[in-house]
């Protein structure tokens, strides 16, 4: 049986899909929160769509950006994404399987 995501309770389970080459849907987009989720490389074909939905902050509720990576090394885009985190507008994380004591960001799976 499939639910809407907003009816899910905590522990229910949600699959992930991507557009595999197809485009995103923005219109259909228009209107609602958005989260958007890449592990490592994935970054880079979801980096026009985030772009497109900063540029475009009104058309759209709120948006979530969330990032899983192995190392902090292996973060693609720094200098944009550091942008992005200083946003007042847009939730970004970032989560790494593992890192130096000097990283201060999520270490494993993330709580939300």
């Amino acid at each position: 049986m499939t639910r809407a995501l907003h009816r899910l309770e905590a522990g229910d389970e949600v699959g992930i899909r991507g557009p595999y080459g197809r485009g995103f849907p923005i219109r259909i987009l228009e209107g609602n929160d958005l989260v958007i989720i890449a592990g490592g490389l994935g970054i880079a074909p979801l980096r026009s769509l985030i772009r497109y939905v900063l540029d475009n902050r009104r058309d759209f509720g709120k948006a979530h950006i969330l990032l899983g990576c192995r190392t902090p090394s292996d973060i693609l885009f720094v200098d944009e994404i550091e942008v992005w985190r200083r946003r007042m507008d847009v939730h970004y994380e970032c989560t790494v399987d593992r890192a130096a004591p000097e990283w201060t960001g999520q270490i494993g799976r993330s709580r939300h």
